[in-house]
């Protein structure tokens, strides 16, 4: 199995310009959890978050 994007946590949100890169060059799409949704454990709203970034295939 593969992922099908990469999801950086808020605490490391600094490091996506290190990430990006690589996902990029594995054609996938990149993105930080919202800190909201990631502090209170809305992992149905963090599920749906990446169905759209794989979606819309694209990086933010």
């Amino acid at each position: 199995m593969t992922a099908a994007c990469c999801l950086l946590g808020p605490q490391i949100k600094y490091k996506m310009a290190d990430f990006k890169p690589l996902a990029d060059e594995l054609h996938k799409p990149i993105s930080v959890i919202d800190t909201m949704d990631y502090g209170m454990m809305n992992g149905g709203k963090i599920l749906d978050d990446a169905l759209a970034l794989i979606g819309s295939g694209r990086a933010s």
